[in-house]
């Protein structure tokens, strides 16, 4: 387990070395794979009495921690913060408060997501505290969304420091303002998946979430972005250059997953031409096109999940090509469509993987994409790791 250390009664020196070195393999690994892969940490006594910590990596061999990058050191510096001083003060974890500066300074951006998470999942496991000052704006992406983390915004205007805790979107855009954050901070991800909307967002993470077992994560592994409906017709894959108002998506991440409607009313509808425009490019392409298998993202609710949602095992679903925020306004007697984000965010938790399983054509479209995003980013699946 990365996150845990054993707490020891009575041991001998090089019990607890190795009782260290056990504990901090595992949370280095999951911070750095696949970058790289550690085997051993051993700390060496030198001819003139000092110690030396050695990492052994797969591949490289063995390494002095002092030839190594400062990456590599910022990383042992926090789980040694984290694992090793509770361990030595023989305290509960959850009676510290971590406080670690700009440690994006020597991390390159998909290490600092996968650093920062491992600190978030380490934070809401042992209910501790940790602050982090920060300017990187992959921070700021990684915990937006985030119920367990508040970010404050510190600005100085020369003469006193103000704090505001941001509540919205349009105040984490003064932020990403002042660090001077361009749309082409984009192409530091390695995936970007193109969703219409909000609520989309919302179901593709539940859906990743599960199938990947908590593996694959956004602001990790791949991005979400919103293109909107309509504006498909103005998305592009292939096009090499801005032609007229066209989107070269590839300009902004050729590692592309684009989900989109296929508005059907029955199985005989014809696709809509901008969406048969995409499909064709993105089969000629690195990328990956998805055409819902019933007329919209919503038709993938499983009925289980109505079943759970509405405590009432008789509801037989609207079917693949019915509207289902007509069929949600019906059974709840609305005069009014539901919200699609504020229903999303109400129906997810009640969607299991069994029921993704055995619906529609999930299971063979996200077994795809999982693969997929698991190679653009270099990492092997858990069968292959086994």
């Amino acid at each position: 387990n990365p996150f845990t250390l054993p707490q020891p009664e009575r041991l001998s020196f090089w019990q607890r070395i190795r009782l260290i070195q056990d504990a901090l393999r595992p949370a280095l690994n999951a911070i750095f794979s696949p970058d790289a892969h550690f085997l051993r940490i051993e700390p060496q006594q030198m001819p003139t009495g000092e110690w030396q910590v050695h990492l052994v990596e797969d591949g490289k061999g063995q390494v002095p921690l002092s030839r190594m990058g400062s990456g590599v050191k910022t990383v042992l510096l926090v789980l040694c913060n984290l694992l090793v001083i509770p361990h030595v003060e023989n305290r509960n974890v959850r009676d510290y408060i971590f406080a670690f500066e700009e440690l994006e300074n020597n991390l390159h951006p998909a290490l600092q997501r996968r650093l920062f998470r491992y600190l978030r999942e380490f934070a809401v496991q042992h209910g501790c505290h940790v602050f982090l000052t920060t300017h990187s704006n992959v921070v700021i992406d990684l915990f937006s969304d985030d119920d367990h983390a508040q970010i404050v915004h510190v600005s100085h205007d020369r003469s006193r420091a103000e704090c505001n805790t941001i509540k919205t979107q349009f105040d984490g855009c003064h932020i990403l303002d002042d660090l001077e954050i361009k749309a082409s901070d984009l192409l530091q991800t390695n995936v970007v998946v193109w969703l219409e909307g909000p609520s989309d967002r919302v179901y593709w993470n539940r859906w990743i979430d599960l199938w990947s077992g908590g593996k694959i994560v956004e602001g990790v592994d791949y991005q979400c972005l919103p293109y909107g409906g309509s504006l498909c017709a103005h998305l592009s894959i292939d096009s090499p250059e801005l032609i007229d108002e066209l989107i070269p998506v590839l300009k902004i991440n050729r590692n592309a997953i684009i989900l989109m409607d296929s508005d059907r009313r029955d199985a005989t509808t014809e696709l809509k031409k901008h969406v048969r425009r995409l499909d064709a490019e993105v089969s000629n392409s690195h990328g990956f096109a998805w055409i819902t298998d019933g007329r919209e993202v919503e038709n993938y609710i499983p009925i289980p999940a109505f079943r759970r949602l509405w405590d009432d095992p008789a509801i037989r679903g609207p079917g693949k090509y019915k509207n289902v925020l007509e069929f949600v306004k019906s059974h709840e007697n609305q005069s009014n469509l539901p919200r699609k984000v504020e229903f999303a965010h109400k129906i997810v938790p009640h969607i299991t993987r069994e029921d993704l399983a055995s619906h529609l054509d999930l299971s063979v479209r996200l077994e795809y994409v999982c693969e997929l995003i698991r190679k653009w980013n270099h990492v092997k699946d858990e069968a292959n790791n086994a």
